[in-house]
């Protein structure tokens, strides 16, 4: 029903009608604002007349064309967040044609079910007829997924590549594929993502002078060296760096490891990745050199067997450590007679992810916990999701509270749909206090979680709630 008094309007229409646009935009979703704007008359006047609403565009089919060129029209001029999901050649050439009029993209996400439609709409978008319409884009965040790249990260010869001239704000390229050059910097660059390439040094020295802001940096394999060694590179702007190392290169100590080429003065977040099997002594010899990584503080590592020839570098400011399918990985920063991690004085969170645990690794963590806990320091430690078979959960997380018995408090939070077990160490050194006794009852696995005793959470028992 249309209600046109003010003085009759419910409480929601008497709001400042920024803050109406900005509740219907939590709605999320296209097919939600079309119910909306046909509520009343007073909400579909402010939706129409709100561009901002009308700038994420879903696509996922032929079907939606007309509702695509509906969106574009009431957006005006806002940044358009275009999302396409398996769509034919036709339609996404017809997507290229109507987008090379638009001045403003904030995102581009395309899915095709065929190589030759990404081929298609790319270089609709990027070159050929749009080419006098590239310069003027302004696209800030653009996705691309399995676009072929070939063997090469560079080259001149192909019309249907990216480059600063086209896109001069460009902000964030997440690319499975697709040929950038860099010729001229992209200086508005701030975080790039590749897949699926060979990258060599001459390509990475390109990339490092070609975007000198980029602030997020993740990277494929790296192309095994082949000449005399290369000159390090130095990219001070980087605070997050990913990159994947191959079994393929596991055992050289020639390694192409992006820690013996590169530089990160000012690195933050350091991810490596590796595939199975893969020995830790291959980027050993870039992670040993502190000198390297002054001022990291997060370290994931995915996937590294066990390597007794890799000591832990000393990085003194490193707060977490993620440790991801590391399989025996562990024993190599467990060693009783080499304690590795003794050599993160400032490290303050644990996190174990598909981690087949040993009752050896449960006495090192605790032997741990107990050292930090003497230099009073407050510790985490995180284990999700385990490996664990549904008739062992309930031992297991015995096991594992009854490990960190002598550190002050362990707590389990865990549910059948995520399965995660988070034990946190709280090491208080003004706290005297008792370790939580967990009284787990099995048969409430299925609403989700354990139940606890009352009992076990009593006052006059002296236990922590």
């Amino acid at each position: 029903m249309d209600v046109e008094s003010t003085s009759m309007r419910p409480p929601i229409d008497v709001l400042p009608v920024e803050l109406l646009v900005h509740i219907f935009q939590l709605t999320g979703h296209w097919r939600s604002l079309m119910r909306i704007i046909h509520v009343c008359s007073h909400w579909r006047t402010i939706a129409i007349s709100a561009p901002p609403l009308w700038t994420d565009i879903s696509l996922e089919g032929r079907e939606d064309q007309e509702r695509f060129e509906f969106f574009m029209q009431r957006s005006q001029t806002a940044p358009l967040r275009i999302i396409a999901n398996s769509l034919d050649d036709e339609f996404l050439w017809r997507l290229a044609d109507l987008l090379h009029n638009e001045d403003t993209i904030d995102k581009i996400h395309v899915s095709s079910p065929s190589t030759h439609g990404y081929r298609i709409f790319f270089e609709g978008l990027f070159g050929g007829q749009l080419a006098s319409n590239d310069e003027t884009m302004d696209v800030r965040h653009l996705l691309c997924h399995t676009l072929p790249l070939g063997e090469n990260f560079y080259c001149e010869s192909r019309k249907n590549y990216l480059s600063a001239k086209r896109f001069p704000n460009l902000r964030s390229l997440n690319s499975a594929g697709g040929l950038i050059e860099f010729g001229t910097p992209f200086t508005s660059l701030v975080k790039l993502t590749l897949h699926n390439q060979h990258l060599t040094y001459e390509a990475i020295e390109q990339l490092a002078a070609g975007a000198p802001n980029v602030h997020t940096l993740m990277l494929p394999t790296i192309a095994e060296h082949t000449g005399p060694r290369y000159d390090p590179i130095e990219m001070p702007s980087v605070r997050t760096f990913g990159f994947s190392l191959k079994s393929d290169y596991g055992h050289a100590l020639e390694c192409p490891c992006p820690l013996a080429i590169l530089r990160f003065p000012n690195l933050e977040y350091l991810e490596i990745a590796a595939s199975y099997d893969f020995r830790a002594h291959a980027c050993g010899h870039g992670l040993l050199d502190k000198t390297r990584l002054p001022k990291l503080r997060t370290l994931r590592i995915e996937r590294l067997t066990e390597d007794r020839d890799l000591a832990f570098p000393a990085l003194p400011l490193l707060e977490r450590l993620e440790l991801v399918e590391p399989r025996s990985a562990l024993d190599m920063f467990g060693h009783a007679q080499t304690p590795d991690l003794y050599a993160l004085p400032n490290l303050k969170s644990l996190y174990f992810e598909n981690t087949q645990f040993e009752p050896s690794h449960y006495e090192w963590l605790k032997e741990f916990g107990k050292w930090r806990h003497s230099k009073q320091c407050r510790m985490v430690v995180e284990l999700a999701p385990l490996s664990w078979s549904y008739e062992d959960r309930t031992q297991k997380t015995r096991d594992a509270v009854g490990a960190f018995a002598d550190v002050h408090e362990a707590i389990y939070d865990g549910s059948m749909e995520k399965e995660v077990l988070d034990i946190t160490l709280f090491e208080d050194p003004s706290d005297n206090g008792d370790m939580i006794d967990f009284d787990l009852v099995e048969e409430d696995w299925d609403d989700g979680g354990f139940d606890f005793d009352e009992e076990d959470f009593s006052d006059e028992d002296g236990y922590y709630v």
